[in-house]
């Protein structure tokens, strides 16, 4: 979904497609937010809460921790290769060399998606080291998995401009 957002705001051309298969895929969720609704079953996490910056600053102990997890998890390279750095770096080389936005797509995402967990570890109500240990190695798969996807790409596209 962030991929979809990201890419309608670099790809002008093709804003309209995307914004409708955003908008489809974001109406499949519609089911099961019923269903949550209609069992009365909350999130993980109060939205006022995690909006508040009060209660945020309250907690702000847990930032570092989870970021510091969040980043082991993304970065070890007994895990992932490096894959989410050599995205990056693709990335921003093909921006260097051609200077179009476009290139700066994916590093949005990428430090959108980490924002993105890192401020749900921050509001999370369980305890950080327990929420670190159990589930940061994890939670990071759809990062890794959109540089992984991205790298080849990248690469050919850099190596094809020459």
């Amino acid at each position: 979904m962030r991929l979809l957002a990201l890419l309608g705001l670099f790809a002008p051309r093709r804003r309209a497609g995307l914004w409708l298969a955003g908008a489809a895929a974001a109406t499949t969720a519609l089911p099961w937010l019923a269903w949550r609704a209609a069992h009365d079953i909350g999130g993980r996490i109060a939205l006022g809460d995690g909006l508040d910056p009060g209660f945020l600053a309250d907690r702000a102990d847990r930032l570092g921790a989870g970021t510091e997890g969040l980043l082991s998890g993304l970065l070890d390279p007994t895990e992932w290769l490096l894959l989410v750095p050599l995205a990056v770096v693709l990335a921003l080389a093909g921006f260097a060399r051609e200077r179009r936005v476009a290139w700066l797509a994916l590093p949005s995402l990428l430090a959108a998606g980490f924002a993105f967990l890192a401020w749900a570890y921050w509001a999370d109500r369980d305890e950080i080291d327990y929420l670190v240990s159990t589930s940061a190695y994890r939670v990071v798969d759809p990062l890794v998995l959109t540089a992984a996807v991205a790298v080849p790409l990248l690469a050919e596209r850099l190596l094809s401009r020459r």
